[in-house]
């Protein structure tokens, strides 16, 4: 009453038990829905002979706290049939075994030997039937299996359910809390494995009871009354009053269709999709099934199973014939693999030109090969089409060896190839002209046979220096032509010393010259490869129209000449030099007359004026540009009334370089040329022209009247984007000018220093006008 665990008549001391500190907590383990599953002891001085007794109240979960319901509330020994007991010794040793029923037939308590070995746990089946089940018949049979020839021991409790005191907690379907009624069954298991058991199922008076527990165990067979493991435990429940609609002796809950006599605990299963045996898997052991199907096994074919599938029996796993596929196998099953050629019969093959074939396609070895058929091969030096190309022996197969064609000199060596089928050995060298190296170059059989002969220098020195090539050893040579010899005087160094005609070879003999005077008296002497008569006196050449030297010419030399003087010819012409000229010395001008440069100050045409203007040119050679093409139009207008005249000149020229004049930094000259000199001529002091766009555009204009400088009205000039393009256009009027002569022009524009020239421009003259361009 009220004990958790409390050991009994003291024989803890004499057992070494472990102590536990709460009674109702420590020694327990396995929580279980507010409870345990299990009690677990320690001992430290166990021996043989001794016993340990203990006290516990254990309260089922149907009745968990609850007050003391008097039977219901205590448990009996009974009630802990199948506890399984586990004693592990200090030396590693491990004994189970499960507790039953004793003394027969009683509620008093459940007990076991334990020691190693022992018997298995046996099987237990209530025949027809699929517990946890409710029936209204009484008389049922438990079969009991296990190893023949042991007793089989089965017990039946019929428990019932109170609760009064309790709501009941974590209760299940068939749970019962009290043993109500105890029956013991002994039987040896016979040659089959199984014994029977018949019995009759209890139902007492309470509305609770009729619950029928079955469980068994074998019985050691040594003697010591040990039991071995408890088999499952059934619940059958028993209760007369079941409503069975069917009549097929099982009632609801357990009998899952009671309107279908079939359908019932323990039926047999038929494969319809139907849970017969009401255990909740429909058509569960494949009802049925099992049997072999299909057609055949032979080849690639296998039987299948026939299996319960969804309601209805299928065959399952075979495999039945299929078409024939090349592929090793007897697809059709027939006994035969690859028969029939599956997948052949085409054509197949590379090509059928040259030597190549085509072939048919055949299944062989379970593959689809080529049968038949020949395929390209590397070409081979035999006049055939090996590789099938359309071409026999292309790529001059089996050639490349060297070899010997039997022809003398550079021909000799050659190189097999391939032709007209056959290995042929062709020459590698052609046979060419005989050139100086040691070989037969025409192959002819004879080496460096008429080579030479070109004219050739030997390096010697006089006539020793010709010669003829020749062939030595491969290597072309010069020989010379002649050795040398004496001197003699003919214009060559005939002793190859290098000097010619020295020591005057053939002269020294006495000779008239045929010169008059002086001269006349003369030596041999050699002479540019000749024997010449030279005189013999002679002296220094003077200015007298005489051959003082004798050397045939007269006054050469310019005797007594060369110093400077002053000669007769007006301006630069005046500067000369002394020249010895008729047998006398006179003073002729070094300088020859130039063109007349105004503002020079000096008389460059030696005509004894200095800067005439008809005759002065404005700019120096070196700073005057001239461009045949510069003028485009100049219009000379002339009026008979005074003072009306008019010019207008347009034109292009080209600077020297980019903004080589600046119009506006400088003088500007305007000039135009007849053939009797200046016609007219402007000039605009630097600073009158302005520059209307930087570096581009330059502008002169004069609004008044008269206009102030030489009539100019307007000058414009302007640069294209090389910035050496330079265009003009020019206005004077109210002029007095002199009649136009000639049919040509000059037109001069000098800026600073520089002078653009047209120098002839082609004039016309009409009426009062004048066209030049």
């Amino acid at each position: 009453g009220g004990k958790c665990f409390t050991p009994d008549g003291g024989v803890a001391a004499t057992t070494g038990m472990v102590p536990v500190g709460a009674p109702c907590v420590d020694p327990f383990f396995g929580p279980h829905d507010g409870g345990y599953d299990g009690l677990a002891l320690a001992f430290t001085d166990f021996n043989p002979g001794e016993t340990f007794s203990f006290s516990s109240d254990v309260d089922p979960t149907s009745i968990q706290g609850g007050a003391n319901t008097g039977a219901a509330g205590a448990v009996s020994g009974l009630e802990l049939n199948g506890a399984t007991i586990i004693i592990e010794f200090d030396d590693g040793a491990i004994f189970t075994a499960q507790t039953f029923q004793t003394p027969p037939a009683s509620e008093g308590g459940s007990q076991n030997v334990v020691k190693a070995g022992g018997p298995a746990a046996p099987t237990i089946e209530v025949l027809g039937t699929t517990p946890p089940v409710t029936t209204s018949d009484p008389t049922q049979t438990v079969q009991v299996c296990g190893p023949v020839g042991e007793t089989a021991k089965l017990l039946i409790v019929e428990a019932e359910l109170l609760l009064t005191a309790a709501p009941g907690f974590d209760l299940d379907p068939y749970e019962g809390n009290e043993a109500a009624v105890v029956q013991e069954f002994t039987a040896v298991i016979g040659p089959s494995g199984c014994v029977d058991f018949n019995v009759t199922l209890t139902d007492s008076a309470s509305a609770d009871d009729g619950l029928n527990y079955i469980v068994a165990t074998i019985l050691d067979s040594d003697g010591s009354g040990r039991t071995g493991p408890t088999s499952d435990v059934l619940v059958v429940e028993f209760d007369p009053t079941a409503i069975d609609n069917d009549n097929d002796g099982f009632s609801p809950p357990s009998d899952c269709n009671d309107n279908d006599d079939t359908v019932f605990p323990g039926a047999p299963e038929v494969c319809n999709g139907v849970d017969e045996n009401c255990d909740g898997t429909a058509d569960d052991g494949n009802p049925g099934g099992g049997a072999s199907c299909g057609v055949s096994g032979v080849g690639e074919c296998a039987l299948g199973t026939l299996t319960c599938t969804a309601g209805a029996v299928i065959c399952v796993g075979n495999i039945d014939p299929a078409v024939e596929i090349c592929d090793g196998l007897d697809n059709d099953c027939d006994g035969v693999a690859d028969n029939g050629n599956p997948g052949g019969g085409a054509t197949c093959g590379s090509s059928a030109v040259g030597e190549c074939e085509l072939g048919v396609e055949a299944c062989v070895a379970g593959a689809i090969a080529c049968v038949g058929n020949v395929e390209p091969a590397a070409e081979i030096c035999n006049g055939l089409d090996d590789d099938c190309d359309g071409t026999a022996d292309d790529g001059n197969p089996g050639s490349g060896a060297s070899c010997s064609t039997g022809v003398p000199g550079v021909c000799a060596a050659g190189t097999e190839q391939c032709q007209g089928g056959g290995i042929v050995c062709v020459q590698d060298t052609s046979a060419s002209a005989e050139v100086c190296d040691t070989l037969d170059n025409d192959c002819d059989g004879s080496v460096d046979e008429g080579t030479g002969g070109a004219a050739c220098a030997t390096g010697d020195l006089g006539v020793c220096a010709a010669g003829t090539q020749v062939c030595n050893s491969g290597n072309l040579v010069c020989a010379a032509n002649s050795g040398p010899s004496p001197e003699s005087c003919n214009g060559l160094d005939d002793d190859c010393d290098g000097t010619v005609d020295e020591n005057n070879p053939g002269g020294g003999t006495s000779c008239s010259t045929g010169l008059p005077g002086v001269c006349a008296d003369g030596v041999t002497a050699c002479q540019a490869g000749l024997l010449q008569c030279v005189a013999d006196s002679g002296t220094a050449e003077i200015c007298d129209g005489l051959d003082n030297d004798c050397d045939g010419v007269v006054d050469n030399g310019n005797p007594g000449g060369g110093a400077g003087c002053t000669s007769t010819e007006p301006g630069i012409c005046a500067a000369g030099t002394q020249q010895c000229t008729g047998g006398s010395i006179a003073c002729v001008s070094d300088v020859t007359p130039e063109a007349e440069i105004c503002g020079s100050g000096e008389d460059e045409d030696c005509d004894g004026t200095v800067d005439e203007p008809e005759d002065c040119v404005l700019c120096l050679p070196e700073n005057t540009i001239s461009l045949a093409t510069q003028t485009r139009r100049n219009k000379i207008k002339l009026i008979t009334s005074p003072l009306r005249d008019k010019f207008i000149a347009k034109g292009t020229f080209f600077q020297p370089s980019a903004g080589f004049s600046q119009a506006d930094e400088g003088d500007v000259v305007i000039r135009v040329t007849d053939e009797l000199g200046v016609f007219y001529e402007a000039l605009l002091p630097a600073g009158t022209v302005s520059e209307t766009k930087p570096g581009r555009k330059y502008e002169y204009k004069d609004s008044s009247k008269p206009y102030e400088l030489d009539g100019l009205r307007q000058l414009k000039m302007s640069l294209k984007s090389d910035l050496i393009t330079t265009k003009y256009k020019i206005k004077a009027q109210d002029l007095d000018l002199p009649a136009f002569t000639g049919t040509a022009s000059m037109m001069t524009i000098k800026i600073g220093d520089t002078c653009y020239v047209d120098p002839v421009d082609s004039c016309t003259s009409g009426g009062s006008s004048v066209k030049c361009q």
